[in-house]
């Protein structure tokens, strides 16, 4: 559940709530190296004094793919996968609670699309190539990729890619018609860095369309790093986060938020943070957000 509200909140003055906001997922081992994967969201919004109301908006499947792995370093997936290009569609420590702007506004979040992919890891690397399409015409969408080495146990860097149409698929959703037949690339570095209770990561992405550029860096400590060691040990992480987007087609954008992440318990994780967004060409506008999530296993 989240809760936002401060001046020209979500593009209005008004608070938002997302409620029940709900991602189920679930892996099927299977014979012979085969296993099923799937994850479901469903995202109910108040917004404007209203609740929505239109099921095709609030709910997504994300995952729903076929595995078979060979040996780590070769696996190969096919049906609707996730596009790993950018840190948080990679399942990166992005410490906010929504989408980082930096990414979210140059590239679909929790991307996926139709498609096959080899992925796997060998001694610090990990891959995945993926190839997408377009089953309604069974056209050809475009290709991604995906590298990250790890250089130390704390220390991941990750580079990740992607070319191809912009005619179908969340691409084609997110994007103006007017550039629906254009070609389209990213190019996303990545990293972050844990140690004694101290995050760091970052992300840097350019999308050739309007020749936007973005960066994103976030810092954290863990204050609840040198407590007692126990079978489970709380979290209370303070941070502090920066993204800056620039654009031929958007509105060069500077944000500074500051938040916390609790965890008092197992699976349950509360945050709260205040965020400052600074336009080039319009006013400054201000927000104030919570989050109470609950993690359930089976």
């Amino acid at each position: 559940m989240e809760v936002r509200f401060g001046p020209n909140c979500m593009g209005n003055e008004q608070a938002s709530l997302s409620c029940p906001h709900i991602i189920i997922g679930g892996r099927l081992s299977l014979l012979n190296g085969w296993s099923f994967t799937s994850e479901f969201e469903y995202e109910h919004l108040y917004d404007n004094h209203a609740w929505s109301h239109n099921l095709n908006n609030e709910f997504c499947t994300n995952a729903l793919y076929v595995i078979k792995s060979f040996t780590d370093a070769l696996n190969v997936k096919a049906g609707i996968v996730d596009i790993p290009v950018g840190m948080t569609n990679s399942r990166g420590p992005a410490l906010t609670i929504d989408d980082p702007e930096s990414e979210a506004d140059m590239l679909p979040m929790v991307w996926h699309e139709s498609g096959i992919s080899l992925f796997g890891e060998y001694k610090r690397l990990a891959y995945s190539v993926t190839a997408t399409s377009y089953l309604n015409k069974f056209e050809v969408l475009g290709l991604a990729a995906r590298a990250d080495y790890r250089v130390a146990e704390s220390l991941r860097l990750g580079f990740s890619g992607y070319t191809g149409k912009r005619c179908h698929g969340m691409i084609g959703r997110e994007t103006s018609k007017q550039y629906s037949c254009a070609s389209l690339n990213y190019l996303s570095l990545d990293m972050n860095y844990s140690v004694n209770g101290f995050l760091l990561d970052g992300s840097m992405i350019y999308c050739s369309e309007g020749n936007g550029n973005s960066f994103g860096c976030e810092c954290g400590y863990d204050l609840m790093f040198n407590s007692d060691d126990s079978k489970f040990r709380s979290q209370i992480i303070s941070f502090l986060r920066y993204d800056y987007v620039c654009s031929k087609l958007l509105n060069n954008t500077k944000k500074y938020t500051i938040g916390m992440n609790i965890v008092p318990i197992p699976n349950l994780i509360f945050k709260a943070e205040y965020g400052i967004r600074d336009y080039d060409c319009l006013e400054t506008s201000t927000q104030f957000a919570l989050s109470l999530g609950y993690t359930v296993s089976f």
